[in-house]
């Protein structure tokens, strides 16, 4: 959708601003990629917190990642607000958080 959108288009610009090259394609909202294209990270994006948001975006980043040679760091956007439970569950799956909270004007990201 729009938010969707909108969120991973600020995401793209703040890693850009961070010197990061950064790529997408139909399955990944975001790769940051280095040298010969390798994936550093994947993020996915998810307009909320409900569970099955948070379940399909743990399937699509460790799903995803397998294809790498190297497996890449993994990312799940989130707005801000998840329970501490499922921060920690995150944690030992592997999956790093980065929250983001959106205003009329702007969409801010938290541990970016």
């Amino acid at each position: 959708g729009k938010v969707h959108a909108q969120v991973v288009n600020e995401l793209e610009r703040c890693l850009r601003n961070m010197n990061h090259s950064t790529e997408n394609n139909k399955n990944i909202d975001l790769m940051l990629t280095i040298k010969d294209g390798e994936v550093e990270a994947i993020f996915e994006v998810k307009t909320d917190n409900g569970t099955s948001s948070v379940y399909q975006g743990i399937g699509q980043l460790m799903f995803h990642a397998l294809k790498e040679k190297k497996l890449p760091r993994r990312y799940l956007v989130l707005p801000v607000g998840l329970e501490r439970k499922s921060e920690m569950r995150l944690r030992k799956l592997g999956i790093e958080l980065v929250y983001f909270r959106k205003s009329a004007t702007k969409i801010k990201f938290y541990n970016l």
